[in-house]
């Protein structure tokens, strides 16, 4: 704590006398560790990762390495236009079994999700040239859009806010751009790939491309809350940019944005835009300051709570996201999907008993809501097929809360 290194999504507390560290990016983090002592104590071994969390430490060592990554053992100065030349080719020749190869740098986001529109949801195969098994093989969508949004994220994505220079940045952007259309076509209603991809969007000023990739997911995955809200939100970040021009350059201005704030906290929409102009250039304890200012604020709603929950979770920082969640559940607590969300979180970050008091205030408030609407979702057995809540499946509380109506 002294001085202060707990990083976001980091829970530990000392209980009587005895250090108790919980949560997946505190576990995570443990398991960087020890994987870094066994990398430096094997010098002679090559190295390499199938990807489920990123490890921080590794982020200067990756390379593409077929459908994983290498583990160099020197950090690599830059990724050159070879190492992408490799890469880009291995992704679109292996993409020919599974969707075809198609997609190139040329391709529009349009284009990608008309693809998805008419193979995934309408089930049109008139001009497929890929897998049919594929198409109907959910795990293996998973897996490969996994596979390749991990390239594209903790390879291309990190490179973008650490080049030394802007040939390099530029590269990377374009490469980015790719895999990620690629992954998000692997498997559209993949939740890592849609937000990864979003947030590259709206770095580089296409909140057009961000909004209609969200929106293709949510057609396939429609009782997604947190899919609803992010279209929300991006259809509300493209009113806004329609009616004032988008600055050149966001670093440029940030000044305006703060002299702003400083004066007009309740300017909700520059609070947000100024927190996710300084999260864009790694500025993320600012960031998570604004965003935790504004929801405190007198005039924050439930629809402003929901939004730095989504910008919380963005930055994966889980004491924020609890935070905003906590707040929300306040705001709005007669909605069963803020106290299910709630509950969700403190899961994962080992609070059990606050994770089934939030639990059973969403499934009884669900309760209530159904007979109004048979398009409620179904909070019992949703919460059992959850992954969130693997770790309470023995919990006979949990059991009793999900057991059937």
């Amino acid at each position: 704590n002294e001085p202060r290194q707990i990083r976001p999504g980091e829970n530990v507390q000392v209980i009587d006398g005895r250090i108790q560290v919980n949560g997946q990016v505190a576990v995570m983090s443990i398991n960087g560790l020890i994987s870094k002592v066994i990398f430096d104590q094997n010098p002679n071994h090559e190295f390499f990762v199938e990807e489920s969390f990123p490890l921080d430490w590794m982020y200067p060592h990756l390379t593409p390495f077929g459908v994983i990554m290498k583990v160099n053992r020197k950090p690599i100065p830059e990724i050159t236009e070879d190492m992408v030349r490799k890469d880009h080719e291995f992704w679109s020749q292996y993409s020919d079994r599974l969707i075809g190869n198609w997609i190139t740098y040329d391709t529009t986001v349009k284009e990608i999700c008309e693809f998805v529109h008419k193979a995934y949801l309408r089930h049109d195969f008139s001009g497929f040239k890929g897998d049919r098994k594929f198409i109907r093989d959910d795990q293996a969508q998973k897996a490969f859009s996994k596979l390749r949004s991990s390239i594209a994220a903790s390879v291309y994505g990190w490179r973008i806010n650490n080049s030394k220079s802007t040939t390099e940045q530029q590269r990377m952007i374009r490469e980015a751009d790719f895999a990620y259309r690629q992954a998000f076509a692997f498997c559209p209603y993949s939740p890592e790939a849609l937000f990864h991809y979003v947030q590259l969007l709206i770095n580089i000023q296409r909140a057009e491309d961000a909004l209609l990739i969200a929106e293709t997911a949510a057609a396939l995955d429609p009782f997604n809350g947190q899919i609803a809200d992010l279209v929300k939100n991006l259809g509300g970040i493209r009113s806004n940019r329609a009616a004032a021009p988008a600055p050149a350059n966001p670093a440029n201005d940030i000044a305006r944005m703060q002299q702003e704030y400083a004066t007009n906290p309740a300017n909700f929409q520059n609070a947000f835009d100024l927190a996710a102009t300084l999260a864009s250039m790694n500025d993320t304890n600012r960031a998570a300051q604004i965003l935790t200012q504004t929801l405190s604020h007198p005039k924050t709603d439930a629809s402003v709570a929901k939004v730095v929950a989504q910008a919380f979770a963005q930055m994966n920082s889980y004491p924020g996201l609890e935070l905003a969640l906590d707040r929300l559940a306040q705001l709005a607590p007669e909605l069963p999907e803020s106290w299910y969300d709630l509950a969700a979180l403190k899961t994962l970050l080992g609070k059990t008993d606050k994770a089934l008091t939030a639990l059973a205030t969403a499934i009884q408030l669900a309760d209530k809501h159904a007979p109004k609407d048979p398009k409620d979702r179904n909070l019992r057995i949703e919460a059992l097929k959850d992954p969130r809540f693997g770790v309470l499946r023995s919990n006979i509380q949990f059991q009793k809360l999900t057991a059937p109506k």
